[in-house]
């Protein structure tokens, strides 16, 4: 890969009025106010090859598949960042996950194409029951060593049923996290 490439897509008719805040180098320490954000990284590998065959994992949405998940655009066609010219599809993420079994609709916000890091960011449509960000990574490190990431910053729907709920949404989107970090691994079982 040649340089730094960033793609920033339309990012209207998102949920949440923070567009792009997974890109602050501190929003862990500083999420938004309502906002929780949340991080889960796991070494996948070593060397060029191993980063390579992980961005170009990443970037046509296979991981998600191997996470337990199923991404497509609206139109059925396969989530694929690569194939986006320009525009932002609308990409459904449906998982068979009890309780809360749903398909759930996002826009990517942006996608980072750089020699060492290849990431791309999701943005929810819906408010309920949680809105925000999702930030997928895959890095290269100086010390060799390849790393996958996946950030979340998110807020529950201020409802009072949030309650009871947010501790199976909260654990859910811990689940989701630890599970597409995996995934971008195909060398290793995800359950």
């Amino acid at each position: 890969m040649s340089g730094p490439r960033r793609s920033s897509f339309r990012a209207n008719q998102v949920s949440y009025a923070t567009v792009g805040v997974t890109q602050e180098p501190d929003v862990l320490r500083f999420a938004p106010s309502g906002f929780r954000a949340s991080l889960t990284e796991r070494r996948i590998g070593s060397g060029a090859e191993r980063f390579a065959a992980a961005s170009v994992d990443l970037l046509n949405g296979a991981f998600f598949e191997r996470a337990g998940l199923r991404a497509l655009t609206v139109d059925g066609s396969p989530f694929d960042v690569t194939a986006l010219r320009g525009e932002s599809p609308t990409v459904r993420v449906a998982n068979a996950w009890w309780p809360l079994s749903r398909v759930e609709e996002y826009r990517v916000i942006y996608v980072i194409k750089e020699e060492r890091r290849v990431a791309f960011a999701l943005g929810s449509l819906s408010h309920w029951p949680v809105s925000g960000e999702q930030l997928f990574c895959v890095e290269w490190r100086d010390d060799d060593t390849v790393w996958s990431s996946i950030t979340t910053v998110t807020a529950l729907y201020p409802h009072w049923s949030m309650v009871l709920l947010a501790p199976i949404l909260r654990l859910r989107e811990q689940s989701v996290r630890v599970r597409c970090a995996r995934a971008l691994n195909p060398v290793k079982s995800v359950g």
